[in-house]
């Protein structure tokens, strides 16, 4: 049988990033790579409240085992 041995583990970052219309994106990176958006929770006052989107970000973020006092929140760029 062969072995395998493990020289690396690669970290992974994890932060939320807030933009201009109220949505929040879950981010995450790999050590020397891109960042990526994993999800996307959009807002739409009609349909969506911050309470909601910010309890399912904090839902999630339990998956990935960090806290809710750990989460990163940033502010996106916004584009022009």
């Amino acid at each position: 049988m062969k072995t395998v041995e493990i020289v690396k583990v690669y970290p992974t970052l994890y932060w939320v990033e807030k933009d201009f219309w109220g949505s929040a994106h879950v981010m995450m990176q790999h050590e020397g790579m891109h960042p990526f958006t994993y999800c996307s929770f959009n807002y739409d006052y009609a349909y969506t409240s911050n309470a909601e989107v910010h309890n399912a970000i904090v839902s999630l973020m339990n998956q990935f085992g960090i806290a809710e006092s750990d989460i990163v929140w940033k502010s996106r760029e916004l584009k022009v």
